[in-house]
C-alpha cells in the first residue's frame, strides 16, 4: 500500500486533470444544447448568426434574494446579464448599447463589426469608460475611441497592466474630446454621482451624447441614494440592506438606485434624456419595465 503522502500527491495530479476537464465538457455540452435548442438569430456586435445562451448564474442568488425580486424579475435581470452570443461573447445589454451607439452617430451599419469596416469609423471620438463584453474588443484600436476602466487604487490617467485607469468623478481629458461617452452598469457605483455627470458634460463636444445602462428594479419609483460617503469617506447606509453588484454581498457597492423617474431625474440636473426600451423612443417613466432599456443623454445648452 503505497505511503499516505503519494496518495494525497496521486489524488491532487487526478483533481488537477479531472476538474477543468469535467468544466470544460459542461462549457461545451451546455453551448451544444443551446445551438441544438435555441433559435438563431444576428449578432448587432459581430453580425454573426447565432442561438444566445442563457445563464441562471449571471446574477447571484443572493442577490436576488437581497433585492427582493420576483421569480420573473430575476430572469429578466439574467436575460440583460446574459443571452450571450457563442461567437463574440457580447451579452445582452452589450448589445443594445451597440445598436443605439449606430444610431446616435448616424451608422448605416448593422452590426458594429460593419461598423468597424464602413467610412463612418474615426468621424467620431468616443470614450468608453468601463469594459463591455464584446463591444469593447470591436472597438479596440480605432481611431478616436479610448477605452478605460476603474482600477482601485491608480492614479487617474495611468496605464495598468495595458489598461487606462479614468475615475469617472475626476477624468484626465481636455474640455470637449468626445462625440460619445459610454458606460455600462457603472453610474451606480459612484461617490458622487453629480461630480461624474459634470465631469461627462465636461469632456463631450457640443450636440454628444452620453449612453448608458444601469440596473433598475422594477416598480421602483423615486432614485435615491442606498447609501452616502461621510466628511471622512466612511460610507453611511441610507436604505438597507447594503447591496453589492454582482454578488449581493460582494462586488462594488451600490451607492445610488435609479427608479422610474430616472428620465426627470436627469431632466433636473439639466440633461436631456432618451429612453430607448428595444421598441422604439421613450420619453415617458415606467423604465424599469423594460428588460434592458438604454439611455442617451445630452446636455442642454451644448447642442
Amino acid at each position: 500500500m503505497p505511503p499516505a503522502h503519494l496518495k494525497t500527491r496521486l489524488k491532487q495530479a487526478l483533481l488537477a486533470v479531472y476538474n477543468p476537464l469535467v468544466h470544460r465538457l459542461r462549457h461545451y455540452g451546455g453551448w451544444a444544447m443551446v445551438f441544438l435548442t435555441r433559435r438563431w438569430t444576428p449578432c448587432e456586435i459581430c453580425g454573426r448568426n447565432g442561438p444566445k445562451r442563457f445563464l441562471q448564474a449571471a446574477v447571484s442568488k443572493e442577490l436576488v434574494a437581497m433585492w427582493g425580486l420576483s421569480d420573473d424579475e430575476a430572469r429578466w435581470l439574467r436575460q440583460k446579464e446574459s443571452m450571450i452570443c457563442p461567437w463574440c461573447a457580447s451579452k445582452l445589454r452589450g448589445r443594445r448599447l451597440g445598436t443605439v451607439f449606430l444610431r446616435c452617430v448616424g451608422s448605416k451599419a448593422d452590426s458594429i463589426e460593419a461598423y468597424q469596416k464602413s467610412e463612418d469609423v474615426g468621424s467620431k471620438t468616443v470614450l468608453i469608460l468601463n469594459r463591455v463584453d464584446g463591444l469593447s474588443e470591436r472597438l479596440a484600436g480605432l481611431e478616436g475611441v479610448v477605452q478605460s476602466e476603474f482600477i482601485d487604487g491608480a492614479v487617474p490617467g495611468q496605464v495598468v497592466a495595458g489598461q487606462r485607469h479614468e475615475d469617472a468623478q475626476a477624468l484626465t481629458f481636455a474640455d470637449h474630446s468626445f462625440d460619445v461617452v459610454i458606460s455600462s452598469e457603472t453610474l451606480e457605483h459612484i461617490p458622487n454621482l453629480d461630480k461624474a455627470l459634470d465631469e461627462i458634460s465636461r469632456v463631450l463636444r457640443p450636440g454628444g451624447v452620453h449612453i448608458f445602462t444601469i440596473p433598475l428594479k422594477p416598480g421602483t419609483a423615486r432614485t435615491e441614494p442606498r447609501m452616502r460617503f461621510d466628511e471622512n469617506g466612511c460610507m453611511v447606509d441610507c436604505l438597507l440592506p447594503r447591496l453589492h453588484h454582482p454578488g449581493g454581498s460582494w462586488g462594488w457597492p451600490v451607492v445610488t438606485e435609479f427608479g422610474d423617474d430616472l428620465p426627470q431625474y436627469f431632466d433636473a440636473r439639466g440633461w436631456a434624456v432618451e429612453v430607448d426600451g428595444g421598441d422604439g423612443e421613450l420619453t415617458n417613466a415606467g423604465v424599469s419595465q423594460f428588460i434592458c432599456p438604454v439611455f442617451v443623454t445630452g446636455k442642454m445648452g451644448l447642442n
